[in-house]
């Protein structure tokens, strides 16, 4: 009787445990400083990590590809830069995708926050909102000017 609650706190220690070793730590993306509550660090918010952590992982599988992507939006490796930053939303015409330096004014972030101004569905579509910390890493990215880093 006594091994019963040694074998349930190890398979709950298992489990607790499990998904660090097979999901990426939003919270310490690219290795850099942590992210924390208050929003991703400077070092942290530069187009590549986006790129690698957010889009490839979960934007272009899911949607915006080279061959069919939504809103005539491609987040592909060597596209996102060039179909986001000073371009003009495909839902929105007066909206522009990234406004460098102003991510209220942004329209990737009005997606990606789901706030009001949008149309159609907020990002990701028929998925749960990506993490605070990946919605805080794209928003710094743009708050430092969205530079192709």
């Amino acid at each position: 009787m006594r091994r019963a609650p040694t074998i349930v706190a190890s398979v709950l220690a298992a489990l607790t445990l499990a998904p660090a070793g097979c999901c990426p730590d939003v919270r310490t993306l690219d290795g850099g400083a942590a992210v924390g509550e208050a929003g991703a660090s400077t070092a942290q918010a530069r187009l590549t990590v986006i790129q690698r952590t957010i889009f490839d992982r979960h934007c272009v599988t899911d949607c915006h590809e080279l061959v069919s992507a939504a809103a005539n939006l491609t987040l592909t490796p060597g596209k996102s830069y060039e179909e986001l930053v000073q371009q003009p939303s495909q839902q929105i015409s007066s909206r522009v995708r990234v406004v460098p330096g102003d991510p209220d004014r942004s329209y990737l972030m009005i997606k990606m926050e789901g706030r009001a101004g949008m149309v159609g569905d907020a990002m990701p579509r028929l998925a749960p909102r990506r993490p605070r910390a990946e919605i805080d890493l794209v928003r710094a990215w743009i708050t430092r000017g969205a530079p192709n880093d």
